[in-house]
């Protein structure tokens, strides 16, 4: 939908545009560091940043007939970073989650009921 043809609306600073823009960065940022938990956030940020900038870059276009907004930039950045963010904050949990004591049970710790 980026990239369709039409009108561009007037630009709003705060409107739900810039929300939809946000929420799009921010669930790509989610499955890009899930799919690839081993690239670097800051890479992935690196690289969606660059693709939301080709699309403003695009959408620039006559052809198009539609407007770039840098507004929808910092949108699609506060977005990844939200993305990012959440999945850091995961991670964090996740980690606690699995290092966290357990009280081992009878076939877990090798000894069964009747040692």
């Amino acid at each position: 939908m980026a990239l369709t043809p039409g009108p561009s609306a007037p630009p709003r600073l705060l409107g739900l545009d810039k929300v939809e823009h946000f929420a799009a960065f921010a669930v790509l940022a989610i499955l890009a560091r899930g799919a690839w938990p081993d690239i670097r956030a800051w890479g992935i940020g690196i690289a969606l940043l660059l693709y939301g900038s080709v699309i403003e870059i695009a959408q620039a276009s006559p052809v198009l007939m539609r407007s770039a907004s840098a507004a929808d930039l910092v949108a699609d950045l506060l977005g990844i970073a939200a993305g990012l963010g959440a999945m850091w904050l995961w991670n964090q949990m996740a980690s606690q989650y699995e290092t966290a004591p357990r009280e081992a049970g009878p076939f877990q710790s090798g000894l069964s009921k009747t040692d």
